[in-house]
């Protein structure tokens, strides 16, 4: 069957009805490791040489024809591969992807400085389209080791003058980043975040703690979890953040977390708080009473969903 396909990958570029891009498109949804089948179906793009007929391919769910596609319009004579066409591809977490995009625009002269100045175009912007959000986060996360967007990054996240929306998804980027350690100035911001009075950016700032591991913010996130004035589901996740490296839960800890097990509390909430307690230490009064509430609300929740059935 691979041979097959091969063979007929090679066919349809000889034959160059740039219809035949359609079938191709097909095959490379079925998916295949193998690189000769890769190659020669990427061929058979460049050779039915039409921008119009494989354009489509940039817009696939799948990445690898999403790959595949940007390969071929990059290097067909007709293809007039553009900025525009690229600067989407840069939003996804496929790594083989994001290194063929990535290639691409260092070819094209001044591509990487126009996508600077794009992002920062966008930025400023508090009339993004979904497709334009989606290509801003991708081009944060591409070229996030690159010190520019860090400080873009930095800058923009900082400035109140920055729509919130743009804000929340620098954060939300921030978490995908492609480092290995976050650069000093975005740890500095992320605590004045966390400390700050912004419950919106907060919690994307915990989300980016829990994501990333990160350990620098265990005595903030310690005494955010004792704020009660702060939302519950806010010290909750402080918690569940810090939870695995303190000596020891703090009874009001304990009782917040255990609180959250009740009927009323939504799922991921209940869930979020259990996840705490599982890295928790607990002395063993706590384990004593988190064991009794265990044993009451199993069966509980077994009624309750026999109940519904």
């Amino acid at each position: 069957r691979l041979l097959v396909r091969l063979k007929a990958a090679e066919a349809l570029g000889r034959i160059g009805n740039p219809s035949a891009a359609a079938a191709i498109q097909k095959s490379l949804r079925t998916g295949s490791s193998d690189r000769f089948l890769e190659h020669a179906l990427i061929y058979a793009l460049i050779q039915l040489n039409s921008r119009e007929q494989t354009l489509p391919l940039l817009a696939d769910a799948n990445p690898h024809v999403r790959r595949t596609g940007l390969i071929a319009l990059d290097q067909m004579s007709r293809g007039g591969l553009q900025r525009s066409d690229v600067a989407p591809l840069l939003d996804t977490d496929d790594p083989l992807l994001q290194q063929t995009v990535l290639d691409v625009i260092a070819r094209h002269k001044g591509w990487a400085d126009e996508i600077v100045t794009l992002v920062k175009q966008w930025l400023k912007s508090n009339k993004l389209t979904e497709p334009q959000s989606r290509s801003l986060a991708g081009a944060i996360v591409a070229f996030s080791n690159e010190e520019r967007i860090q400080k873009l990054v930095e800058r923009s996240l900082a400035n109140k003058e920055t729509p919130h929306a743009n804000r929340v998804l620098l954060l939300q980027a921030m978490a995908r980043a492609r480092l290995a350690a976050f650069p000093a100035g975005w740890t500095e911001l992320l605590k004045k975040i966390l400390i700050g009075d912004n419950a919106a950016l907060r919690s994307e700032v915990l989300s980016v703690a829990h994501s990333r591991g990160m350990t620098q913010f265990d005595a903030a996130l310690k005494r955010l979890a004792g704020r009660t004035e702060l939302p519950v589901e806010q010290r909750v996740m402080a918690l569940r953040v810090v939870a695995p490296r303190l000596k020891a839960l703090p009874d009001d800890a304990f009782d917040l977390l255990v609180s959250r097990f009740s009927e009323d509390v939504d799922p991921l909430s209940r869930l979020s708080a259990a996840s705490a307690l599982s890295q928790a230490r607990l002395n063993d009064r706590q384990f004593a009473a988190l064991t009794k509430i265990i044993e009451r609300e199993g069966p509980r929740s077994e009624e309750r969903r026999v109940g519904k059935e």
